[in-house]
């Protein structure tokens, strides 16, 4: 049970900010020693801790007075205050994408045990500003807007920084008296769809999203990835990686509406593709017919999925990872596997199981998937042990 302030323990000395860690909080050891994290501060920032929850090995300061800012310190591109969407929107850009690699990096060795791994490089593709194709607002009391930072409280916004226009213009449209609910608006080449409680309520059918050779129409209320233009090079990224390593079949176990599946067939692959939610399986297969690939979807986890009979193995799970599919590799590895993940930890404990099972880690980098807040995308590669 979390324990209230403790006044008395506050330091009436200067603290400074040591680095940034996995959730987006700053890090400094406290002189007592415990590990002390900071939200909102920055590397370089010189606090004066005001408030904190004093546990018996860490503290966490819930309040600060900035003493001196980290010259890594930006003015916000937003002013928008406090809707918990972009935590790191006044550090600067290379700042946040060397906070990124230390994090995933850190995970790696620490959660994975990757001890001779070197640091990974942060990949940042496109604007980091007006990049987002899809936001999932909340409405309520006639307003319409972001959960505050630790908060079901709704903080209102007219425009969002990091959406991209034709967003922001529908935005301007939403009815914000409308009953209690989850309004989300997705951006597609022929309009933006807008979705009340994952239900359509006006704009096309499906969301169409272009790829390297392909196209993929994403149903209301399946996945897509908010960021199309990071989402495209890491897309050709697993393409080029396919092409070096000389295969031809591929297992894309959670292939969704087939964002990496049908840009691999449209290359020329044979692609196997399976996932869990029916939606997006069968619109992969629309999509597919409609543009004349070589590639098949099933419904079914990735778990039962895993056969060996393909050369290389796609991995793109949701950010909780999973286990049960590396441990199903792991206990047949093939020959490759190229695992994209948006959560550090998953990641790292998933490559454990990989790499104790007979596979060798050979590459990690990331992907800048979402600018201004502590995420990041990364694409490992792995082989399997002579």
């Amino acid at each position: 049970m979390p324990q209230q302030p403790d006044p008395g323990r506050v330091s009436q000395q200067p603290w400074t900010v040591e680095r940034l860690v996995s959730g987006g909080d700053g890090f400094l050891r406290a002189p007592d020693g415990r590990a002390a994290f900071v939200p909102g501060a920055f590397p370089g920032d010189s606090i004066l801790p005001r408030s904190v929850t004093a546990k018996k090995r860490h503290v966490r300061v819930k309040a600060f007075d900035l003493l001196s800012p980290s010259s890594d310190r930006v003015p916000r591109a937003c002013s928008v205050q406090g809707c918990g969407g972009c935590p790191w929107m006044e550090l600067s850009r290379p700042a946040q994408l060397k906070a990124k690699a230390e994090i995933l990096h850190d995970c790696l060795r620490r959660l994975g045990r990757f001890v001779n791994l070197p640091s990974p490089v942060v990949h940042a593709v496109g604007p980091d500003l007006g990049y987002r194709t899809r936001v999932r607002l909340h409405r309520a009391g006639g307003q319409l807007g972001f959960h505050a930072t630790g908060s079901r409280r709704i903080v209102s916004v007219d425009r969002c920084a990091v959406a991209c226009e034709p967003l922001n213009e529908a935005l301007a449209d939403v009815d914000r008296s409308g009953p209690p609910a989850e309004v989300e608006l997705r951006a597609s080449t022929d309009g933006v769809q807008v979705l009340v409680d994952k239900r359509r309520v006006s704009g096309p059918a499906a969301q169409r999203i272009p790829l390297p050779g392909a196209w993929l129409e994403v149903p209301a209320g399946a996945f897509s990835q908010v960021n199309p233009h990071v989402n495209r090079a890491l897309v050709e990224a697993v393409l080029a990686g396919a092409r070096a390593r000389g295969v031809h079949r591929i297992a894309d176990l959670h292939c969704g509406a087939g964002n990496f599946a049908l840009a691999l067939a449209a290359a020329g692959f044979e692609v196997r593709g399976s996932d869990l939610a029916e939606a997006g399986v069968l619109a992969a297969r629309r999509a597919a017919q409609a543009q004349g690939l070589d590639a098949s979807f099933e419904v079914g986890s990735a778990a039962q999925a895993a056969k060996p009979s393909a050369e290389l193995v796609l991995l793109d799970p949701p950010r909780t990872g999973d286990k049960d599919a590396a441990t199903a590799l792991a206990a047949d590895p093939p020959a490759h596997i190229a695992y994209v993940s948006c959560d550090p930890a998953t990641l790292a404990r998933d490559l454990r199981i990989l790499v104790d099972g007979g596979m060798v880690l050979d590459d990690v980098q990331g992907w800048d998937m979402f600018p201004h807040t502590p995420h990041v995308e990364a694409l490992a590669w792995l082989r399997r042990a002579p």
